[in-house]
């Protein structure tokens, strides 16, 4: 089972105004640093809490069907789309109303699992055989993310604006002493 990522959320958590008026900054040139800078926290918090904070579009690819079908990044928001090769190597979608999604749990995957009275299809002895798309976050909007999330966030990105070298090195830290902020939103398992 993999999952990629197949759409970025359509804004960050801050306006590129909201960075520069806690940044202090005024500076256009600064920019494309307090941009990075935004992308930079959100992906390393998303990494630290095992989660997407604003939606985002994934595919989830497996072999087959198994009892339940496990959608990686919780609070998922909608099912796109389930595709699976047929046995004849057809590619088929399976209508929604044949499936259930589980996504009950804020702290844990979500799950679809065959509709009452359905059973999953028999798909082909293939790699990759069932596709999944589907979105998962808060919301649209940053004021959908809880506070903490936000305020980690932008505590991060400020840290990373500052010293624009971890930025171009790759060598993004989360904050020891901000772990606090986040501790209750993480996904374990």
């Amino acid at each position: 089972m993999s999952t990629i990522k197949i759409a970025e959320p359509a804004r960050e958590l801050f306006t590129l105004e909201e960075a520069r008026a806690f940044l202090k900054c005024d500076d256009a040139e600064a920019d494309s640093v307090i941009t990075l800078a935004l992308a930079a926290a959100r992906e390393l918090a998303e990494k630290e809490m095992a989660r997407t904070l604003l939606e985002t579009g994934y595919e989830m690819r497996t072999d087959g069907f198994s009892r339940a079908v496990r959608l990686e990044w919780p609070r998922v928001q909608r099912v796109l789309s389930l595709q699976f090769v047929a046995p004849d190597g057809e590619v088929l979608t399976l209508d929604p109303q044949d499936y259930v999604l589980d996504n009950a749990n804020d702290f844990a995957p979500a799950w679809l699992v065959p509709a009452r009275g359905k059973a999953w299809p028999e798909t082909a002895d293939e790699v990759n055989a069932v596709r999944v798309r589907y979105v998962a976050g808060y919301g649209t909007e940053p004021a959908q993310v809880p506070a903490a999330i936000r305020q980690w966030v932008q505590l991060h990105a400020r840290s990373f604006y500052d010293n624009p070298s971890a930025l171009s090195a790759g060598n993004l830290q989360a904050l020891p002493y901000l772990c606090g902020l986040i501790e209750g939103f993480k996904v374990y398992g």
